[in-house]
C-alpha cells in the first residue's frame, strides 16, 4: 500500500471515529502554548481561555497548557508561538501568521497587539483594567484567527475574527467562529491528532 493510500485509510479511520464517537466526546485540541514575548503568563492565559471559549461553539474541546521554550511538544499538538516583536522588523500591523512549513504551529505576537490599544508592553502592570481586559481578548482572537488558518484553511474575511487586519476597534465581545468553518476544523482537529498533513493555506 502507497503512503498516500495508507494516509487516506488512516485519515478514514480517524474521522468514522469521530463521526461514531461525537455522541459521547467533542472532538479535543491538544494545544501546547510557548512564550518567547516576555510579556507576563496571566495575560497570555487569559487568552487561550478567550480561544477556548471562541472555539467551542464548532463542538471542539480544547486542553491547554504552558511550555518552556525549547521543550519537546507533543506529537499530535498544535503550538501557539507567543513571540517577541523587535522594533523595526516587520509591519506592526501583523498581529499573527501561519507560515508554510510549519503545520503543527502558529505564531503571535502580543507586543505588537498591546502597543496598537496604546498600552507599553514594558509596564503591564500599570495597564488600565479595561484596556487589559481588551487586550486579553484580540489576543485570543487573533490565536483562534491563525489557528482557523491552519487548521480550517479558513480564508480572510471583511470583518469579524478573519478579517484580513484585525484593529484595536474591532467589537471583540461579537467575534465568532462562523459555523461554515465548524466540520472543517473539527476534520483539521482529526488529522492533526492522527499525525497528517493539515491543508491549511500559509496565511498571516
Amino acid at each position: 500500500m502507497s503512503d498516500p493510500t495508507r494516509a487516506t485509510f488512516a485519515l478514514a479511520f480517524v474521522l468514522i471515529g469521530l463521526t461514531t464517537s461525537s455522541v459521547y466526546a467533542e472532538p479535543l485540541l491538544h494545544l501546547s502554548w510557548v512564550d518567547v514575548s516576555g510579556m507576563p503568563a496571566g495575560p497570555l492565559a487569559a487568552a487561550i481561555a478567550e480561544a477556548e471559549r471562541l472555539l467551542e461553539p464548532s463542538g471542539i474541546r480544547v486542553t491547554a497548557r504552558p511550555l518552556p521554550a525549547g521543550v519537546q511538544v507533543p506529537a499530535g499538538s498544535m503550538t501557539v508561538l507567543f513571540g517577541r516583536d523587535r522594533e523595526g522588523a516587520g509591519d506592526d500591523t501583523l498581529w499573527g501568521a501561519a507560515p508554510a512549513g510549519c503545520d503543527e504551529a502558529v505564531w503571535v505576537y502580543p507586543q505588537r497587539i498591546a502597543s496598537a490599544l496604546g498600552l507599553d508592553p514594558a509596564v503591564p502592570h500599570a495597564w488600565p483594567a479595561a484596556r487589559d481586559i481588551r487586550f486579553r481578548r484580540l489576543l485570543g482572537a487573533v490565536v483562534v484567527h491563525e489557528l482557523l488558518h491552519r487548521l480550517a484553511d479558513a480564508p480572510h474575511a471583511e470583518d469579524g475574527v478573519m478579517a484580513a487586519t484585525l484593529s484595536p476597534s474591532d467589537p471583540v465581545s461579537e467575534f465568532r467562529v462562523e459555523a461554515e468553518f465548524h466540520a472543517r476544523l473539527r476534520e483539521g482537529v482529526a488529522r492533526l491528532s492522527a499525525g497528517l498533513p493539515l491543508a491549511a493555506l500559509p496565511l498571516d
